[in-house]
């Protein structure tokens, strides 16, 4: 089988806005924006269209236009592209398919910084099986586009809000105590309190969640304490679409007492289920608090013991800006008298924060 010798005849870049040459991406490292390399190729011989194949257009790399050298820190690419907003009027809806066999062929690639600076860049292609390189920026073909990383936003407490406590469900909860076969049951009221978390500049898209309780009907909760007989339950969930989720404590203790009466041991049983199904995440674009209260009027009993995690949330908008916040609980006296236990968040390794050095 022959082997074909092909060549290009028409190589270039272009960004997707109106004009073609330009585009701008926050330097936070997250934000991609696509730039599209088209080719088009011919049979050395015939001169008849050649088709690249997947692989050989997995050759093409983006490059520094002046230097010629691919793109690597602060900047880089990427042909798959990430949640965030492709182009800063906020959409990341695909413009072209990747790749496409049209002719021109094409592909995308995306591309991030994390450097506040204009860089030109341009593409080449190396064939895999010889030596020869083409390249945008070269006698043969001359095509660039021009891409400016703007400052990023640093998301601090200054910058976000954390909305008012809403009750957004109320429900029932049973303790049981039972000797032998004996049982008695009681309910007592719960609680759920919600927060939700916003930007104050762009929406919130979602967030990694950090150091938290990971067993069962506990999943995703950071604290749990006491407001005298009150068991309180502290949980963050990440953005997202609403959904239920079984939240509390489930706990059962037993014991053989010897009977006041006879020589028998008899079987004593506490049950507390102090847990409730709840939704959470009504608010789009937000991160949710939720705050479980379980009411009693009584100790709990073993099996129940006051816990915190150094729970810790990095939030990120729809461009992939971001910020760090620990989450706590505050404790606080009304003017009642009565105590409330509040989350709240606090700024984390602020003077950590890679905050990108300008180069415009």
């Amino acid at each position: 089988m022959s082997v074909v010798t092909w060549e290009v005849v028409s190589f270039a870049v272009q960004t997707t806005t109106s004009d073609r040459v330009t585009d701008r991406l926050f330097a936070n490292g997250n934000m991609q924006v696509p730039v599209i390399v088209t080719i088009r190729a011919i049979n050395s011989a015939t001169g008849a269209t050649h088709l690249l194949s997947a692989a050989q257009l997995q050759e093409i790399e983006l490059i520094d236009y002046f230097s010629g050298a691919v793109l690597t820190a602060p900047w880089s690419s990427s042909r798959t592209p990430n949640d965030f907003a492709h182009t800063v009027a906020g959409t990341n809806d695909p413009v072209v398919e990747q790749p496409t066999s049209d002719i021109p062929q094409s592909v995308q690639l995306y591309v991030t910084s994390t450097r506040i600076e204009n860089r030109v860049i341009g593409a080449r292609l190396t064939r895999a099986d010889s030596p020869t390189v083409w390249s945008t920026n070269s006698p043969l073909f001359n095509s660039s586009v021009t891409l400016t990383a703007i400052q990023p936003v640093i998301y601090t407490t200054s910058n976000i809000t954390v909305g008012d406590k809403q009750t957004v469900a109320t429900g029932n909860w049973t303790w049981s105590y039972a000797i032998n076969v004996f049982v008695t049951e009681h309910r007592r009221d719960w609680r759920q309190e919600n927060y939700f978390v916003t930007s104050n500049v762009h929406p919130i898209l979602k967030a990694d969640l950090h150091n938290f309780n990971t067993d069962t009907t506990l999943t995703n909760a950071f604290s749990m304490g006491w407001n005298r007989f009150d068991l309180n339950l502290f949980y963050f969930w990440n953005p997202g679409h609403q959904f239920s989720k079984q939240v509390g404590q489930f706990n059962r203790h037993q014991s053989l007492i010897p009977d006041a009466e006879t020589p028998n041991l008899m079987l004593h049983v506490w049950t507390r289920d102090a847990t409730a199904t709840v939704q959470v995440n009504q608010q789009r674009n937000a991160l949710c608090l939720t705050h479980m209260i379980f009411h009693n009027d009584d100790n709990w009993g073993p099996g129940f013991s006051s816990w915190n995690y150094n729970a810790w949330v990095r939030l990120y908008d729809t461009f992939g800006n971001y910020g760090d916040f620990d989450v706590k609980v505050r404790t606080s006296t009304g003017e009642d008298g009565t105590t409330e236990l509040t989350p709240y968040l606090q700024n984390r390794n602020i003077a950590n924060l890679n905050d990108p050095d300008s180069k415009l």
